[in-house]
């Protein structure tokens, strides 16, 4: 089972990990971060000092996935678009890629 919890600023050593080459930063959302590798301090400053690179306060909200072992498995950012508090954006996805295959991203039967 995951959790989720607001984004700290020691997560962005985990989520720097997880950007292993050049394909997955890319992916992940480079062309916001700059140039390949990312370290740490850029993500927390994108995240601390640049709210995201979102132009309205209180529009970026950075989530971490933890394990049921209170791990650091995956990351990901929410934000409204434009302002517009009725359309709201999932982004910059991650997971530690040692956990694929394993079933965290499955329907649960036990679900609500």
């Amino acid at each position: 089972m995951l959790r989720l919890r607001p984004y700290k600023s020691c997560d962005a050593e985990k989520i720097s990990e997880w950007i292993k080459d050049e394909d997955v930063f890319v992916k992940w959302g480079g062309d916001h971060f700059g140039e390949f590798p990312i370290t740490a301090a850029i993500i927390d400053g994108k995240y601390r000092q640049s709210n995201g690179d979102c132009k309205e306060p209180d529009n970026f909200y950075p989530w971490i996935a933890i394990d049921g072992e209170n791990r650091v498995v995956g990351h990901f950012i929410i934000r409204y678009i434009h302002g517009d508090n009725r359309i709201l954006r999932f982004g910059w996805v991650i997971v530690d890629n040692t956990i694929r295959g394993k079933g965290y991203g499955e329907h649960s039967k036990n679900a609500c």
